[in-house]
């Protein structure tokens, strides 16, 4: 018998005893998730080379001659489990290798000899199992990852190729059909209405054929509703999916129920006229390693197509100027490069951001903040911003000045979090303000914006006022704000900022908001690489309705975020899918554009049962946005109102009966005749005057003065956060400070101390006698040659007078003007310590119910709602917390992992090898009876939400008024075998109060955000 027919036998008797048929799934050459993999990861220096597709094929180029031990090409993706993985390949190679990373990560290689000559392909097959090399670990299924390598030594030259088609895996089964699909771009998914081409999608891994009922496919509506079914063509040569496209606006899911796909299709008439600034996207895109290239070409033309002409990425600065003297953006910069070249071809402008300093320009301390730029995290103190300015600024002009596309740069991204390590504003004020120099001096056309603050709620209006006083917005042509509060808050907040612009009595106040960071996440939970459908609208509602929102208080620009997919699994911000589809949030946006584009905010739309009401109009006609905050019943029309049109979410024509609105989107658009709806429209509302404001913004030119004071004392052995500096009452402190003349000319200045009641200058030299500091100022001159620093040293003291309640500012400045002023902010603390003896009685309560320890959540501030106290004992087996909480309600119906959000208590602690000592990991818990009951919940390390191991919770309501947590943490999970005297730790509490409608807000003791300003437990 042959073989051929021996195994086709042995399929039929496979199939008749009932158990499932090995299939084939081919891997096709065109995936554009196939990656080039330098090996730089694993060794100090990487292969030049790449990979370029066509015809089926993979090639795969290896450039050994400047070092690299192989070059490789990768597909990572959820595998089916396979017996065999197969391909064809045509390479001078000697060899040829692969390898599989499992389930648990482990790597196991296999390599096979091949002939050595490119003159025809040679098949090679590989078992998809553990390999010897690998020290005899199992493989765990599934696989995750298939890597194909050529090796440096395989060949005989320091370059060479392998050519790679009819990929495979064998043996499959119980597999989808379909493991990855989409579309051959981003912009295939954007059609026009009447269109007669079909809509395709490329078959990426899956079956050879397909039965009729595995082609059946339905579209569904934005809400839902089915509206087409068929049976879609499938040519198997191309393995190409075709399907009628819709013929009426909207969004429409598209899905195969049978092969587990689902995509989906936006039809619209493209935008036309010119595109208005507003309307932009933000990429989180450049920072990743490497990005496909057509696909991002393609999503670019998506924006253009849907009147969307900025987009906002980050570059990595260290990649573009590697070392001094030397730019590389041929090199690792190449990605920036290319960037830049599609989004000039699609004719979008670029806002530029970055986040860390290039390595020669730092000075970082441990590993961990080597990955800070990517992670968030640093090690405390350590100063992440250059410590060279002038060579800084010079760097950042060469660099936008680089690119015809790059029309804006902001100065760090998200600098009052983690990517500036918590510092102080002037750190970054500092890096601005010599930028704005530099870009002045040298006609740099492109548009500074400061800022980049993560988030405008709670304290950081205070925050705001420390970058405002510090002179920010006199260097800046805009101001970039991350945005993710809660529609109804936006209005309050923005009125904040605008106060604090005001107060400083200046011409900034109006200063241009680029809002950026705006998004929703979602999670994968059907493992289709899409949020449900329910998730998709609400989050593309309150996308949409915060750039409402933006747009009527008088933002400038609006850059949500994300465009791309930008995690493939938990908390995905993306507004496209995994493979480049649209997701709802994304259609949503599309379609505003064309709602609002060159329309004037005009007032409110008097009507109830919505949220917001925002009209906008171009002389014309009228766009009332309506904001439901959610899915809701239909809503009535004002008596009377009469409408031209009413469209849904993504601009699909909605029917109005009765004077009844659907709002099943959570938002709707009601356009009108302007002078009809005059008698309908509020017109003094608190967003116009907030409008009026911006609008009557007038640009000046910036500061940019000659020279910059920047910060130079080192801050790990200082107390501090965003907002300034914790002092002790009677503690003196050295400042250190540089005047950087960044001019071509000498210049001279004469510093000064503005120093406020409760601050007093010491004499460096004679530190018991104090002196007038502007007497002492008035001794000193420094002349500054051209692209020099000059330093300035100084004490101060702090004294009992000090404010306690708030930050106090002080500043450094020039009495000749060459330079604005430094600005220091500073807040007297007093560490609390509790001694405790394993074995003895508790402490006595401590009370932490002052408006001082309380935090408000709520729009605007509120005070206390809830009372606390606690009290602890040990045992060498661990520590006791019993927490009292006055509280006339719990609520906390959340999963345990969640349960911060409700009424809960959280606990930091941190050994101390010291008083000073913040090196050891923070251990953090959130107790709290929670949806799943009670439960202790460890929160860090490693930012996880998991079960602590050993620690206990009883909970207990006492009459209904006060709640009474008992906290029992064993001595293992505070990283100790056992309590012993001597020990020490940094502790924190805070406790959570929240009512139905949310979190009203959370009393600490200690800041549990900071380990510096823990309290102190000693044993």
């Amino acid at each position: 018998m042959k073989l051929v027919s021996f195994l086709a036998a042995c399929a039929l008797l496979a199939a008749a005893a009932g158990t499932a048929v090995a299939e084939t799934i081919a891997l096709s050459a065109g995936n554009p998730a196939w990656a080039f993999d330098d090996g730089s990861r694993e060794f100090s220096v990487g292969a030049g080379g790449g990979l370029t597709r066509g015809n089926g094929v993979l090639r795969l180029d290896g450039d050994f001659a400047f070092g690299g031990r192989y070059a490789a090409v990768a597909l990572a993706m959820d595998y089916p489990d396979a017996e065999e993985f197969r391909f064809r390949v045509r390479t001078a190679a000697s060899r040829i290798a692969v390898r599989f990373e499992d389930a648990a990560g482990r790597i196991h290689e296999h390599s096979a000899k091949l002939s050595g000559s490119d003159a025809d392909f040679q098949e090679v097959g590989f078992p998809v199992a553990a390999s010897a090399q690998n020290g005899g670990e199992p493989f765990a299924p599934p696989l995750k990852s298939i890597r194909i390598l050529i090796h440096a030594n395989g060949f005989r030259t320091d370059a060479g190729f392998a050519e790679i088609r009819d990929v495979r895996l064998t043996g499959v089964s119980g597999a989808k059909g379909v493991i990855a699909c989409r579309a051959a771009s981003p912009e295939e998914h954007f059609v026009t209405p009447g269109d007669a081409a079909p809509f395709r999608l490329s078959v990426l891994a899956g079956k050879e054929q397909f039965s009729p009922e595995e082609l059946r496919y339905r579209c569904l509506d934005y809400s839902g509703n089915e509206t087409a079914s068929g049976t879609a063509s499938f040519d198997a040569k191309e393995r190409i999916l075709s399907v009628p496209p819709p013929q009426k606006p909207g969004y429409y899911d598209l899905e195969f129920p049978a092969l587990g796909i689902r995509s989906s299709v936006v039809a619209g008439e493209p935008y036309t006229g010119v595109a208005e600034e507003y309307f932009a996207m933000d990429f989180s895109l450049n920072g990743r390693k490497r990005f496909d290239t057509a696909a991002f070409g393609g999503f670019l033309r998506v924006l253009a197509r849907n009147g969307i002409g900025w987009g906002r990425d980050r570059f990595a600065w260290g990649e573009l100027h590697p070392e001094p003297g030397r730019f590389d953006f041929d090199g690792r910069g190449e990605r920036s490069e290319t960037l830049h070249r599609l989004a000039g071809e699609a004719g979008i402008s670029i806002f530029d951001t970055f986040r860390e300093a290039p390595a020669w320009n730092r000075r970082l301390r441990t590993d961990r903040d080597a990955e800070g730029s990517e992670t968030g995290h640093y090690s405390y103190g350590c100063n992440v911003f250059p410590r060279n300015l002038i060579d800084a600024a010079r760097s950042l002009a060469v660099v936008a000045s680089r690119w015809s596309s790059g029309k804006a740069l902001a100065v760090w991204d998200a600098p009052d979090a983690g990517f500036g390590n918590g510092f102080p504003a002037e750190f970054v004020t500092a890096l601005t303000k010599a930028v704005s120099t530099r870009f002045s001096l040298d006609k740099v056309p492109v548009l500074l914006v400061g800022g980049g603050l993560a988030g405008i709620r709670g304290e950081d209006d205070m925050l705001y006022r420390a970058y405002v006083s510090g002179g920010l917005l006199d260097d800046v042509d805009a101001v970039s704000l991350q945005s993710g509060e809660e529609i109804s808050e936006i209005e309050y907040r923005v009125a904040g900022l605008r106060a604090t612009e005001r107060a400083r009595k200046n011409n900034r106040a109006g200063i241009p908001y680029w809002i950026t960071g705006s998004g929703g996440s979602w999670t994968d939970e059907s493992g289709t690489g899409r949020p449900e459908a329910g998730t998709d609208r609400r989050i593309a509602a309150q996308l949409v309705a915060r750039a409402i929102e933006f747009r009527a208080l008088g933002a400038e620009k609006f850059f949500p975020f994300t465009g791309k997919d930008d995690r493939g699994g938990e908390r995905n911000f993306g507004m496209l899918d995994r493979n480049d589809a649209p997701l709802r949030s994304m259609a949503a946006y599309a379609y505003l554009p064309r709602a609002l584009a060159h329309r004037e905010y005009v007032g409110d739309l008097k009507i109830d049962g919505v949220m917001r009401s925002r009209v906008f109009t171009d002389g014309r006609d009228a766009v009332a946005c309506l904001y439901a905050g959610g899915e809701r019943s239909p809503l009535k029309l004002p008596e009377g109102l009469e409408i031209l049109k009413a469209a849904g979410a993504d601009g699909r024509t909605l029917e109005v009966r009765d004077g009844l609105v659907p709002m099943d989107d959570g938002i709707v658009y009601l356009y009108c005749d302007t002078f009809g709806l005059l008698p309908y429209l509020e017109v003094e509302t608190p967003a116009m005057e907030l409008y009026r404001l911006a609008r009557g913004f007038k640009p000046a030119a910036r500061a940019a003065k000659p020279v910059v004071i920047q910060p130079g004392y080192e801050l790990d052995g200082m107390l501090y956060d965003r907002f300034g500096y914790r002092v002790k009452n009677g503690e003196t402190v050295l400042f250190k400070v540089f005047f950087n003349n960044l001019s071509d000319k000498e210049v001279t200045v004469e510093p000064y101390l503005n120093l406020p009641a409760g601050i007093r200058y010491i004499e460096e030299k004679k530190p018991e006698e104090e002196k007038d500091a502007k007497k002492k100022a008035e001794r000193l001159k420094l002349d500054i040659l051209p692209g020099t620093q000059a330093e300035y040293v100084f004490r101060v003291r702090f004294d009992p007078s000090l404010d306690r309640r708030e930050y106090t500012t002080f500043s450094v400045a020039d009495r000749n003007s060459n330079a604005t002023p430094l600005v220091i902010a500073v807040k007297p603390y007093q560490v609390e310590r509790i001694a405790l003896s394993p074995g003895a009685g508790p402490t006595d309560w401590i009370d932490f119910s002052r408006p001082a320890d309380w935090k408000s959540e709520r729009i605007p501030s509120a005070g206390p709602d809830i009372r606390a106290k606690f009290r602890a004992s040990a045992r060498k087996g661990g520590l006791r917390l019993e927490v009292q909480v006055l509280d006339e309600t719990q609520e906390c119906d959340f999963p345990a992992a969640e349960a911060w959000r409700g009424d809960s208590v959280q606990i930091a602690l941190q050994l101390r090898r010291s008083a000073g000592d913040f090196s050891a990991p923070v251990q953090a818990f959130c107790a709290a009876r929670s949806r799943e009951g009670e439960k202790m919940v460890r929160q860090a390390p490693g930012g996880g939400s998991g079960p602590a191991e050993g620690a206990a919770l009883a909970f207990s309501r006492n009459d209904g008024v006060s709640s009474y947590y008992v906290i029992d943490i064993p001595a293992s999970a505070l990283g100790v075998p056992a309590l012993e005297k001597g020990m020490m730790f940094g502790i924190s509490l805070k406790v959570n109060s929240a009512a139905a409608d949310g979190r009203s807000g959370s009393l600490s003791w200690g800041d549990f955000r900071n380990p510096a300003l823990f309290q102190q437990l000693e044993f």
